[in-house]
């Protein structure tokens, strides 16, 4: 008498146990599922963040090299015209001596002698003026590219910034964790569902298939 009545209630549980551990196992696999996208993405975004790091380093260390490429040659050029400069001044000096010597030699003096002199310097002079603008222009040129070259460093390294900022944003993407309230309900309803089970095969064994009453829940446990 006593194993017939304990089957629906065996068969209940069994169905619950059933039902339960298959809830619970599906939710450790969405978990550690949603864990592993998390430490994937984790990953991905370490490199992402070490390859903008490089990319800056890149950026500023080219920016540098022509600067400092730039600098050597306003230097060379600086010492080029310094040296040009130099020899001018040298040959102006040897021109007025011989001018000078001459004009001795053959007895000229006067204002003739005193205007070709004039002429030497004036053309030493104009010379020197030229050049000296021309290393002006240059500097000015310098400052004006070295302003360029650092506009263009920030509006790349801003541009290489955002597009890092725009794959990290791809890269962590929201992760579809597994809900413990879905779960608590899922074992709830199935808790429910055994419950509803265990009476309505009660109420079977009680009163039978045919009786034509109602065989939920609710009137399996009003039944018993």
């Amino acid at each position: 008498m006593c194993a017939p009545a304990i089957l629906p209630l065996v068969f209940s549980v069994g169905q619950f146990a059933i039902g339960a551990t298959s809830s619970v196992l599906g939710y450790m696999g969405q978990q550690q599922q949603a864990s592993q996208q998390a430490q994937y993405q984790a990953n991905l975004s370490m490199l992402e963040q070490e390859r903008a790091q490089r990319e800056q380093l890149q950026l500023q260390r080219q920016y540098s090299q022509e600067m400092f490429a730039r600098q050597v040659q306003i230097g060379q050029e600086k010492e080029a015209s310094a040296r040009e400069m130099m020899g001018l001044a040298k040959e102006a000096r040897a021109v007025r001596s011989k001018i000078k010597v001459a004009s001795g030699e053959a007895g000229v003096q006067g204002t003739s002698i005193d205007g070709l002199l004039d002429e030497v310097t004036r053309q030493e002079l104009g010379y020197l003026e030229a050049k000296t603008r021309q290393l002006q222009l240059m500097d000015q040129n310098f400052m004006l590219n070295a302003m360029n070259m650092e506009e263009s460093l920030r509006t790349n390294s801003s541009n290489a910034l955002f597009g890092s900022q725009m794959r990290l944003a791809n890269i962590n993407r929201p992760i579809e964790r597994p809900s413990l309230w879905a779960l608590g309900t899922n074992l709830f309803g199935q808790g429910l569902s055994s419950a509803n089970s265990y009476y309505t095969n009660k109420y079977y064994q009680r009163y039978g298939a045919g009786s034509g009453q109602t065989t939920d829940l609710v009137s399996g446990i009003f039944g018993a």
